[in-house]
This record gives structure tokens, C-alpha cells and sequence, in this order.
């Protein structure tokens, strides 16, 4: 048998233990995702943030995003940066969300909190990633700015009165080619993701490259480009809060073939579909209604069920409730019209 190394020797003094910039740069597929794709990942990273807060707020409605080269900026009319909230190490929670990482769904708690694409790396992740970024942020009544770069803080934050003003928040980053090499944002995807953004978010506003995406009807808008539908069209849509899940729900038309799905929970697609389709189509089902297109999104309300699911919802009861919501709202003897 071949002789084993002699590891006897190994102790606490042979570990390195990394910063979190370190960390980044050594393996930063690990918090970036693929690094073809990870210049768009951290756009929708910064969207995704502004999102939540017109989900948790009704502010933010409106964001505006620029790219320049590797060179991100997204603005949105919130103001919701919380620099006068203060942490434990008397940094204030902007610092802390910027250079300490959360293994939680959320650093705060809040929910909903929704994802694009994939699950988010975080700000502290961002900072690191980032040969510098800044932060201003106005409430209303007070303006902050502070600025950081590669995983620390580079100034301290200052705030000025400003009575009176419009609230925004804008932050702004360059990515470091250490880590991105010449990779810069997917315009293209990026087009396709805003577009889609606005039906499940109704009354959001994103602007991106002189384009402007809005919807209120959300995704009763987007079945009727899924399928012809006239005003006649045999339909349905929910869009309610109830037992720590938010629904949004939208079934049109009659086929003969298979129904055209679309799903998402906590704004990812499940392209797998899962629990909450299962729900759909167990009532349909019982209605004996072959809809010609489903779309439907659930965001979960409970903080421990804030992460990004991964291609298919796993969770029977969201199946009952689904399934049950469908057939008390709608006439199980005939398919209404709303």
C-alpha cells in the first residue's frame, strides 16, 4: 500500500483566512455566476434592489438604467438607502450592507424580495467586485453620499439638508476588468428582462436606452401577446396578498393542444414549473377548461422563502391554496368573463 502524506503538522497556522475582496477575486464564479455573464448579473442586482423597494414601499416606481462601457448607474425615485440607520459597530446599515456578507435571504428581513434571472450576489459582493462605487441618496429632506471601492469603504458618509427636494437614490459602478476582463453588460437580455419585469411588478416604470417599460394590467397583458384573444376571450386574473404569498394570476383562452405557460416566483422563471402551475392546472382541471395560456407568479411573503427558486416551486400547500383560490373565485358551473 502506498505510504499516506504525514499530516501531523497541519495546524490553525496553515489557514488563510480571506476578505471578502479576496475571496471575490480567487473564485468569482462562485458569487458571480458565469463571468460571460456576470457584468449583467450585477445589473440586475442593483435593479432587483430598487424593485423591492416599490414592492415594499410603492416608492422607487420609476428606475432608470445607464451603462458606459463597465460603468453602471441605476436611479431610481425612491430615496430609500438607509444611512441614518445605525449598526451595532456605529457604521451606518449602508456601510454594513456594503462590506460585511449576508448568508441570509435578506440582510433587513423585507419581503418581498425578488430576483432577476438568478439569485443576487448582494452589495458587499458588488463593492468587492468594484473598482469604485458611489452611493447618493435623497429622502426628501436630507441627502447622503458616500463612496466606496474594492470591498471597502472609501469615504465617510456625508449628508446635507435639502428641504423639500424629490426623493431619489442613484449608485454607480465600475466593474473591475481584474475580474470581468472585457465583458460588459447583455443590452440584449437585459431589454428582455425589463420588458418582462413590468408585467409582474404592475405600475413599474424602467427605462433603459431611450426605452420605456411599463404595464399596469401586469400579466393579464402579457397572455394576451401569448395567445389571439378577443374581448369575448373566456378569462381570468388575480393579483391579491394572502396568507404570506402574493399571487398574480392570469388564465385566457381555450385550446385543443397543450396551454403556453409562463411562471416565475420571486421574479425568477421556473422553467420547470412546479408547485404553483400544478395548482393551475389542477382547478382547470376540475372546470374542464383547456386554457390556451397560463401565466402566473408567486412571491413569498416569509423571509426564510425570499432566496430564488431554481427551475421548479416545491411546495404542496402553495398547490392547495392555487388550486382553491381558482375555484372559489370562479363559477365551477361556467368559465366568467373579467
Amino acid at each position: 500500500m502506498q505510504n499516506l502524506p504525514n499530516h501531523t503538522n497541519y495546524d490553525a497556522s496553515q489557514i488563510k483566512v480571506l476578505t471578502l475582496a479576496q475571496a471575490v477575486r480567487k473564485r468569482p464564479g462562485m458569487y458571480l455566476g458565469d463571468i460571460d455573464q456576470a457584468a449583467t448579473n450585477m445589473v440586475l442586482e442593483l435593479v432587483a434592489n430598487a424593485i423591492d423597494i416599490f414592492l415594499t414601499s410603492k416608492q422607487a416606481s420609476y428606475i432608470k438604467v445607464k451603462i458606459q462601457g463597465q460603468t453602471i448607474t441605476v436611479t431610481d425615485n425612491g430615496g430609500q438607502f438607509p444611512f441614518d440607520k445605525k449598526c451595532l459597530s456605529d457604521s451606518n446599515f449602508v456601510e454594513h450592507c456594503l462590506t460585511q456578507l449576508s448568508y441570509k435571504p435578506t440582510v433587513d428581513n423585507h419581503t418581498p424580495h425578488i430576483h432577476l434571472l438568478i439569485g443576487g450576489a448582494g452589495l458587499a459582493v458588488m463593492n468587492a467586485a468594484s473598482l469604485n462605487m458611489t452611493i447618493e441618496c435623497c429622502n426628501g429632506q436630507k441627502t447622503w453620499q458616500q463612496a466606496f471601492a474594492l470591498g471597502e469603504v472609501l469615504t465617510p458618509a456625508s449628508c446635507s439638508l435639502t428641504p423639500d427636494a424629490e426623493p431619489y437614490a442613484t449608485i454607480q459602478t465600475t466593474l473591475d476588468p481584474e475580474i470581468f476582463q472585457q465583458n460588459a453588460p447583455d443590452n440584449y437580455l437585459l431589454h428582455q428582462i425589463f420588458f418582462e419585469s413590468v408585467h409582474l411588478y404592475p405600475g413599474l416604470h424602467i427605462e433603459f436606452k431611450d426605452e420605456h417599460y411599463y404595464q399596469a394590467q401586469g400579466l393579464k397583458a402579457l397572455a394576451h401577446l401569448m395567445t389571439a384573444a378577443t374581448p369575448k376571450t373566456r378569462q381570468f386574473y388575480y393579483h391579491k396578498r394572502d396568507q404570506n404569498i402574493d399571487l398574480q394570476l392570469c388564465i385566457l383562452g381555450e385550446t385543443t393542444d397543450h396551454p403556453q405557460i409562463k411562471a416565475w416566483v420571486n421574479g425568477t422563471a421556473t422553467v420547470e414549473f412546479g408547485s404553483h402551475v400544478d395548482g393551475v392546472l389542477q382547478a382547470l382541471k376540475h372546470l374542464n377548461w383547456q386554457a390556451a395560456a397560463i401565466c402566473v407568479h408567486v412571491m413569498m411573503l416569509d423571509p426564510k422563502f425570499a432566496a430564488p427558486s431554481r427551475d421548479r416551486l416545491a411546495v404542496p400547500t402553495v398547490t392547495d391554496w392555487i388550486r382553491e383560490i381558482i375555484l372559489k373565485e370562479l363559477d365551477t358551473n361556467s368559465h366568467s368573463v373579467n
